[in-house]
């Protein structure tokens, strides 16, 4: 998600910035800002923690969930008021069939709020990470 919106705002700007330039170096420059896109990706200095397996991630964020300071968990309830999420990360719009994500009825299994969150936004996890 996040590469996609990175990628976005590079078009967008590159449209915005190169729109008196020349048809030939508008072409130049965002084939150089997609080649570095891509170089990123491709590059082992990734910013975004990749997991081998989708257990892996669990762990990980099921780790860093319980460890959480109370000036993180304040940093994301205020990451999730900023970008006009509800108090589960998602659209303030979503209707849950159970009135929680939190809670699999046909399960029977519970998870912690801000492992969800962090399950569902790994940008928030990266910028605790980094001492947001």
């Amino acid at each position: 998600m996040f590469k996609y919106f990175k990628f976005s705002v590079v078009l967008l700007m590159g449209a915005f910035l190169l729109s008196g330039c020349s048809m030939s170096e508008k072409l130049r420059w965002l084939d150089d800002q997609a080649g570095r896109l891509f170089d990123d990706a491709q590059s082992g200095e990734q910013k975004i923690f990749i997991a081998t397996s989708s257990q892996e991630w669990i762990d990980l964020v099921k780790n860093k969930a319980v460890s959480l300071t109370i000036d993180q968990k304040d940093y994301i309830d205020k990451f999730l008021a900023e970008n006009n999420l509800n108090r589960f990360g998602d659209a303030t719009s979503t209707v849950y069939a159970s009135g929680t994500p939190l809670f699999d009825k046909v399960t029977g299994e519970s998870v912690d709020r801000f492992e969800y969150i962090l399950k569902n936004h790994p940008e928030i996890l990266e910028k605790i990470k980094n001492g947001f």
